[in-house]
């Protein structure tokens, strides 16, 4: 599942393959990833257009496009991802919007399990997506995170993975050391 690691990855990937690109064109193979936006509007709003500084909160990514337009966001669910092609790479089975940039580059938006998917946000939509999510989780200072983990009455684990607490975090990064997750260490014992 893509956590906040695996989100900063693919803005590196946007970063790299499409920052301050045209998109030439825009195709969508599978319209089952739009959120609130048809693939004429994306195609239109796009097309034209330089994509601008990527950033990211918690598991979102976002981008501006062009000079006042949209913001083009993503979010990942659980099964997505962002690759940089090239345009003779044939399409994998779970590419559903492909954004042909200047240069000749592909950056596609792969996703099996079509849980989230791709928005398009003017500047009242992007403060609703944003101020539903608590502070991003690599923001968060020590003192902070006591402040925002305090008086809940709830596992800890539960908190930490809601989104409106504290941005970011997902099961992989939340696992406990004693489930024998991430940081898990099977080392001797002590005194033995």
């Amino acid at each position: 599942m893509p956590e906040l690691p695996d989100v900063e990855g693919f803005r590196e990937v946007l970063m790299t393959c499409g920052r301050q690109r045209c998109v030439t064109d825009v195709e969508v193979w599978d319209t089952g990833v739009l959120r609130g936006v048809s693939a004429q509007r994306l195609r239109r709003e796009l097309t034209g257009r330089r994509l601008g500084e990527a950033w990211r909160h918690g598991k979102w990514l976002f981008v501006p496009v062009g000079d006042g337009g949209p913001v083009l966001v993503r979010h990942f669910g659980m099964t997505g991802s962002l690759r940089c092609c090239a345009p003779d790479e044939p399409l994998a089975p779970h590419d559903r919007v492909v954004l042909t940039l200047d240069g000749a580059r592909h950056l596609r938006y792969r996703d099996q399990r079509k849980l989230q998917g791709v928005r398009l946000a003017d500047d009242a939509r992007l403060a609703r997506i944003v101020d539903g999510l608590g502070p991003d989780a690599l923001t968060v200072s020590r003192a902070e995170f006591r402040d925002l983990l305090s008086g809940r009455r709830r596992a800890v684990k539960s908190a930490l993975m809601d989104q409106s607490v504290i941005a970011g975090l997902g099961n992989l990064l939340c696992a406990t050391r004693s489930s024998g997750g991430p940081g898990w260490h099977r080392g001797p014992r002590r005194g033995t």
